[in-house]
């Protein structure tokens, strides 16, 4: 990523604001299965996983999380603590057909410390977990239901691709 110093600082502050809502980063819109697999052991390089749960509200146990992600369909939210930077995030996943698997994941400004958050390692984790989703795109954004894949210019977008 090539940002200049100016876009590092907006990204910054908008990453850091406690206005109340959470940040979600997606990727392109339907990554595959062993994507959303690689999402999942690169988070648990960072994060400790404290909770999952299926579509059905059951709580599923980490050995048996690969098997559910190649279900023909479903839908997985899962409970991350430990990490530095942000300390919480929560990565869901849903998916109507296999290959096909909506990925997002979030945190809440509050669970970054401002005193040691820098920018660029948070950089370096966005695009590693981009990698691992397989993707060319990505966005940062602040939470908005109104938020609809490709919109880059919105502006609850802090951060795209593009």
């Amino acid at each position: 990523m090539n940002i200049d110093e100016l876009t590092l600082r907006r990204v910054e502050t908008a990453l850091l604001d406690c206005d109340g809502s959470c940040r979600d980063i997606n990727f392109t819109e339907d990554i595959s299965t062993s994507a959303a697999i690689d999402v999942l052991a690169y988070l648990a390089l960072s994060w400790t996983m404290v909770r999952s749960i299926t579509s059905e509200g059951d709580e599923i146990a980490n050995a048996e999380l690969l098997a559910y992600l190649r279900k023909t369909y479903g839908s997985l939210s899962t409970a991350w603590n430990g990490g530095n930077n942000p300390e919480h995030i929560q990565a869901y996943f849903h998916w109507d057909e296999p290959e096909k698997v909506f990925c997002e994941i979030t945190f809440f400004p509050q669970d970054i410390d401002s005193e040691t958050f820098n920018i660029l390692d948070f950089l370096s984790t966005l695009s590693k977990l981009t990698l691992a989703a397989c993707s060319t795109e990505y966005y940062v954004r602040y939470e908005d239901a109104s938020w609809r894949h490709g919109q880059h210019e919105k502006e609850s977008v802090i951060l795209s691709h593009s």
